[in-house]
């Protein structure tokens, strides 16, 4: 129910209820794509908590409308056999050519499902409607960190790669050296290492990785694909005596 002029009270129009129940599932669907990418591609446990957030605070947002409008409220004015949009769909919809583009989609249905929901939203609660307003400026931020760790997919002519070598690093730590040269322009990180053994290779690759992905640069590692593969970088670079691993020696 809501409040009308002269203070009584009128059923909520079901097609606000409707439109609020759509765009909330639309919504939550979207962060929890972009909370799986983070988790399962990205590795990034800054970004899965960040979408995390965002969805309990949509939550509580949406629940905060009751007893104006309740869930069961929402849920009795759904219809999909009969929504009209339902059936409405473009080839485009259907296939992805990798998670980038996945992300991609879900950012963009993201941003426009709080757009539709906080405008429905005035209609029940000026209040909801300004704390779902915070939570698509919130969005747009992690919109930009996402997008921004999962790099372009294309090739290109770094302007600075910086080579880290913790052994090098004498007067700083070599993640703080890393986080420095990132800011100070370097938009690509080569990790080069010899010593550690593949469990610290690998937790060091992915630590480099986030760095360079979080400040737009790319990630690249020395001698191991393996390592390369596993920790999200964009590359590998190999020396001249690298893989030199024949069909007889791979089979055994």
């Amino acid at each position: 129910m809501v409040s009308g002029r002269r203070g009584g009270y009128f059923p909520v129009v079901s097609s606000i209820a409707r439109i609020i129940d759509a765009n909330f599932n639309r919504a939550r669907e979207a962060l929890r794509t972009l909370e799986d990418i983070a988790r399962f591609h990205l590795n990034n446990e800054a970004l899965v908590q960040g979408a995390k957030d965002l969805r309990h605070r949509l939550t509580g947002a949406i629940a905060s409308l009751s007893p104006a409008m309740d869930s069961l409220e929402r849920l009795a004015a759904r219809d999909t056999e009969a929504d009209v949009g339902v059936a409405l769909f473009n080839a485009g919809e259907f296939y992805r050519p990798g998670l980038r583009e996945v992300a991609h989609a879900a950012v963009g249905r993201l941003s426009e499902a709080l757009r539709s929901l906080e405008e429905a939203v005035k209609c029940v609660s000026p209040e909801a409607a300004a704390s779902i307003e915070a939570i698509r400026y919130a969005a747009y931020t992690l919109e930009k960190r996402i997008v921004l760790s999962m790099g372009t997919g294309r090739a290109r002519q770094w302007r600075l790669c910086v080579l880290i070598t913790e052994s090098l690093c004498k007067h700083l730590p070599w993640e703080m050296v890393a986080r420095a040269a990132v800011a100070g322009g370097a938009d690509c990180l080569q990790l080069r290492e010899k010593t550690p053994d593949d469990g610290e290779l690998l937790a060091r690759a992915k630590l480099m990785t986030r760095i360079a992905h979080e400040g737009g640069a790319a990630a690249i590692i020395n001698d191991r694909p393996d390592i390369a593969l596993l920790s999200g970088a964009d590359g590998v670079h190999l020396g001249q005596t690298c893989l030199l691993y024949t069909s007889d020696a791979a089979d055994e």
